[in-house]
């Protein structure tokens, strides 16, 4: 709870910390859907390819017999708009080896199968 007191020094306050909070609003938006837009993906015959990054590009090969888990994620903000997130962990990761975010949930559903196919067929 925020209580402001003082009259015009607490209606500024209030001002400025308003402008401060959509400023950080913005940013982090922004920040989501750079992520979101730099993200490319692919299955290739070795794995599950990503490319991520504006001005640190990271590319990275998760072998499908190294997969463990393929958890489908959603916050509420995604339940809104009826997407998902796909996250591959791997033995011995502590983050996901790969996440792909913002994927419809049929095509998360859909990719999470494939993969799981994959990584079957790799191991036997």
């Amino acid at each position: 709870v925020l209580v402001l007191v003082g009259g015009s020094v607490g209606g500024r306050r209030a001002r400025v910390a308003l402008a401060i909070g959509g400023v950080l609003l913005v940013i982090a938006l922004a920040r989501a859907v750079l992520r979101w837009a730099t993200t490319r993906w692919a299955l290739t015959d070795d794995g599950l390819a990503m490319r991520t990054g504006i001005f640190w590009r990271a590319h990275r090969v998760v072998p499908y017999a190294r997969l463990q888990a393929l958890d489908l994620q959603q916050s509420a903000l995604h339940r809104l708009f009826g997407l998902t997130v796909l996250r591959a962990d791997t033995p011995g990761g502590g983050d996901a080896e790969a996440t792909l975010d913002a994927l419809t949930t049929a095509d998360a559903v859909a990719l999470r199968a494939t993969l799981l196919a994959r990584r079957d067929a790799a191991t036997a």
